[in-house]
């Protein structure tokens, strides 16, 4: 039951962004355009920053309410945003290249800077909408926390379900831009 109510929340983002057409996303899981052994490999990425940004928002601040630190969390849920879109970049443009994560950027919610700049631009231009979904998201968690604490889960992973919330929402943001239009680029050096 547990695993349930934790797979509906973190498929959430993607269904709140479904709905607003700002943030281009469609429903459903996109890593079937990758080949399965980079769609694992992007997911065992996934999951090792979720596990360390957890641990960096649980160490020396034990949450009591997921309200207490939202504002912490939005940054955390905008870092793993991005790395999911550094990582799916890589896989389809650089599969070389390596993922790095740091910790202190965890809580300030600095990344982005792994990413060419026309995607950047592209990611830029829907931070209204990612903010959007984030809102609604946490919205929800919060209108729902005190049931999901009595049912078993735990403060941990909650915040672990938010930032797997933002790799998601990366995830499927990178997977649906055209790598080959750069048209934000373009505009954005005319200017």
């Amino acid at each position: 039951m547990i695993e349930n109510i934790f797979r509906e929340l973190v498929i959430l983002p993607v269904q709140i962004g479904s709905t607003d057409i700002e943030c281009m996303m469609l429903i459903g899981n996109r890593l079937d355009e990758l080949t399965l052994e980079k769609a694992e490999f992007h997911q065992d990425k996934m999951s090792q920053l979720i596990d360390i940004a957890a641990q960096r928002f649980i160490d020396g601040m034990p949450p009591r309410s997921i309200q207490k630190i939202r504002h912490l969390l939005s940054r955390g849920f905008m870092y793993c945003f991005d790395k999911a879109v550094e990582d799916i970049y890589n896989l389809r443009a650089r599969p070389t290249a390596k993922i790095k994560f740091n910790l202190n950027n965890i809580l300030t919610g600095k990344s982005g800077d792994e990413i060419p700049e026309y995607i950047q631009l592209k990611v830029n231009g829907n931070m209204r909408a990612i903010a959007f979904v984030y809102q609604k998201f946490v919205d929800h968690i919060e209108e729902i926390e005190d049931e999901l604490i009595e049912s078993g889960i735990n403060y941990v992973d909650l915040i672990k379900c938010i930032l797997y919330g933002g790799t998601l929402l990366g995830t499927e943001f990178c997977l649906r831009i055209d790598m080959e239009d750069s048209h934000e680029l373009d505009n954005f050096l005319s200017e």
